[in-house]
C-alpha cells in the first residue's frame, strides 16, 4: 500500500474531520469580569455616600431641632448633653468669642460637605454659615462705625436676620421638621 494513502485514510477516518484538529480552545472574555468589578464599586459608592450623608443629615437636623427657639424638643442624650453645656456656657461667660463662632461656622461646613445627596439641606446649612459670617462681619464693623453709619449697619443686620431666617426654615423643612423660623412670626 502506498504510504500516502496511508496517511489520507486515517487522517479522514470516519468522525474524525479536518477541522477537528484546527479548532482553538475557548477563550474567556474580559468583558464580563469588568462589568461587575464596575457595578460592584459602583454600588460601594453609592453605599457609602448615602450612609455620610445620612450621618450628616442626623447631626445638622439634630442640631437644627435643639436650636430652635421657643420649642421642647425631645432629642438625643448627645444633643441634649451639648444643649446644656452650650447654655451653662453661655450663661457663665457671655456671648461666644468670635473664635469660637468661626470654629463652628467651619464645622458647620464640614458637616455642609457631607451632604452629598440631600442638596436642599446642604444649601440651607451653607446659607447659614454665610450669613452668620456676614453677622459677624457687621458686629465687628459697627462697633468702628460712627453713630450716623450704625443705623445703616443696623439695617444691614435685620437683612441678614431675614435671610437667616429664611434658610433656617429651608432647613427645618429639609430636615421635616415644622417650619417655626428664628424670627416671630
Amino acid at each position: 500500500m502506498n504510504p500516502y494513502e496511508e496517511l489520507t485514510n486515517a487522517y479522514y477516518a470516519p468522525g474524525r474531520g479536518p477541522q477537528d484538529t484546527w479548532v482553538s480552545p475557548p477563550t474567556r472574555s474580559w468583558k464580563g469580569p469588568i462589568a461587575v468589578t464596575a457595578v460592584a464599586v459602583a454600588m460601594l459608592g453609592f453605599g457609602a455616600a448615602y450612609g455620610v450623608n445620612e450621618f450628616a443629615k442626623r447631626q445638622v437636623c439634630d442640631a437644627v431641632a435643639a436650636s430652635t427657639p421657643a420649642k421642647t424638643v425631645t432629642a438625643t442624650p448627645a444633643v441634649q448633653a451639648t444643649r446644656t453645656t452650650s447654655a451653662a456656657g453661655a450663661a457663665s461667660t457671655g456671648l461666644q468669642s468670635t473664635e469660637q463662632l468661626r470654629a463652628e461656622i467651619d464645622a458647620t461646613r464640614r458637616h455642609a460637605a457631607l451632604l452629598v445627596i440631600d442638596s436642599d439641606l446642604r444649601d440651607a446649612v451653607n446659607g447659614l454659615a454665610n450669613n452668620v459670617e456676614s453677622a459677624l462681619k457687621l458686629g465687628e464693623e459697627i462697633k468702628i462705625a460712627s453713630a450716623g453709619e450704625r443705623t445703616e449697619y443696623t439695617k444691614s443686620l435685620v437683612g441678614v436676620a431675614q435671610d437667616m431666617d429664611g434658610h433656617w426654615r429651608a432647613a427645618q423643612r429639609a430636615c421635616g421638621q415644622p417650619e417655626t423660623g428664628l424670627l416671630p412670626s
